[in-house]
């Protein structure tokens, strides 16, 4: 007979864990039972009183955030729970919103003071996975640990405004910068636009074999427009032949200066030589011109060199002219000519250029370059003539006559250049002296007219 009717089938050890209960027939009166002792703990009867359930939201089963051990990455601390289930790779990529604080969201992912509470307010908004937030405007991956930043893009815009250039030929900064001096043959970068001064043309290259022409010199580079020096002219190139005519190449022109500065100067024409035919020294480039500086000096012309022929010296360069202020440019001087058999030439001096307008003396012009042979006649070049002068300022004298000599054969010294004229308040430049020969002198040059 069971002697507890209210525990029914449930237990005596059931009750004792806790997951029983007393259940009373309906109508019935309870009973004053007082339970045996038990051996090992005492169950105490209590009223049970029910409990009211009401249908209310259901939370959502999460999922605990589970750490796969990677090589490459440290373990993380435990967070709150994420809603959904995911494992780190080797590659950590963070997403970061705009709202977050990047420097407090990284001290929290790794451990840093205050991480929950980050974490559970960014929760919502950062994730942390393998692939991209495909969510409309997404911000970008930060791929592991920061990355320095790309080129800097101030630095890379001031380079294209102020710089100098580093290839050959290659302008200054567009503003500011000094223009590079120019490959063989290839002319000279140019100055910024507002200051830098301009590079040095390329020398020519140099020719050999039958009948060759050298290659010619570069320009100079124009300087900046507010403050600049012009580059000088490249040298042309030299000509060595084994027969035939020879041609050095001609000189490259002087850079324009800047409203202030000096402009380039002209290129020396290149050497020829021949072992049997005519031998022609290059022409030296003119000076550059200049507004308030100097005009350039023209360069020197070429020498040639016949075994068995005729020669002709290269031509001087022009000086270049100032035009506001300055002194125009002196000319170049006329190249030297070497024969055995016929007749040679003197390279002719070249001009002095203008004085400016408003001030500045003219440039004196160059003297003519000298002809000599052995058997055949020897003739001098001719003097360049001066530059004229500006207002109150003195014209260029003129440049020396050449000498003509000859072993066997005449020799003809040539006249000098003609001096320039001053401007106003200003005296006129000298007439060059004539050259000397081994069967006539050359005249004077006629001196230029006073201010």
């Amino acid at each position: 007979m069971n002697r507890y009717p209210s525990i029914g089938r449930v237990g005596v050890l059931a009750l004792t864990l806790g997951v029983g209960g007393v259940t009373l027939p309906a109508g019935a009166t309870p009973l004053d039972i007082t339970p045996p002792a038990v051996s090992r703990a005492a169950v105490a009867l209590t009223p049970v009183t029910p409990t009211l359930v009401t249908p209310g939201p259901v939370a959502p089963v999460v999922s605990a955030l589970q750490l796969r051990q990677s090589p490459t990455v440290p373990s993380a601390p435990t967070y709150p729970a994420i809603s959904q289930r995911f494992s780190l790779s080797s590659e950590v990529r963070v997403v970061v919103p705009e709202s977050v604080d990047t420097a407090t969201l990284l001290e929290s992912l790794t451990g840093g003071p205050g991480q929950r509470d980050h974490v559970r307010a960014a929760s919502r908004s950062l994730r942390l996975d393998g692939d991209r937030d495909e969510k409309q405007g997404a911000p970008e991956h930060l791929a592991g640990a920061p990355t320095s930043a790309g080129p800097n893009a101030v630095a890379a815009l001031i380079g294209v405004f102020i710089g100098n250039g580093d290839e050959p030929g290659e302008n200054g900064g567009l503003l500011i910068g000094n223009g590079a001096p120019g490959a063989p043959g290839q002319d000279g970068g140019r100055g910024g636009l507002l200051f830098g001064n301009g590079g040095a043309g390329g020398n020519g290259g140099n020719r050999g074999g039958i009948a060759p022409t050298a290659a010619n010199g570069g320009n100079g580079g124009r300087g900046g427009l507010l403050a600049g020096r012009g580059g000088d002219g490249g040298m042309g190139g030299v000509a060595d032949a084994q027969s035939g005519t020879a041609t050095g190449g001609n000189g490259g022109k002087g850079g324009a200066a800047g409203v202030l500065g000096d402009a380039g100067r002209g290129g020396r024409g290149g050497n020829s030589s021949t072992q049997k035919g005519t031998a022609l020294g290059g022409k030296a480039g003119d000076g550059g011109t200049a507004a308030l500086g100097d005009g350039g000096r023209g360069g020197d012309g070429g020498y040639a060199i016949s075994n068995d022929g005729a020669g002709v010296g290269g031509t001087g360069g022009k000086g270049g002219h100032a035009i506001v202020s300055g002194s125009g440019g002196s000319g170049g001087t006329g190249g030297t000519v070497i024969g055995t058999r016929d007749v040679t030439y003197g390279g002719e001096g070249g001009a002095g250029g203008r004085g400016g307008v408003l001030g500045g003396d003219g440039g004196d012009g160059g003297a003519g370059g000298n002809g000599h042979t052995n058997d055949g006649s020897g003739h001098g070049g001719h003097g360049g003539q001066g530059g004229k002068g500006g207002l109150g300022s003195d014209g260029g004298d003129g440049g020396k006559g050449g000498n003509g000599s000859s072993v066997n054969g005449n020799g003809y010294g040539s006249s000098g250049g003609d001096g320039g004229d001053a401007g106003a308040g200003g005296e006129g430049g000298s007439g060059g002296t004539g050259g000397k020969g081994k069967t006539a002198n050359g005249g004077n040059g006629k001196d230029g007219a006073d201010g």
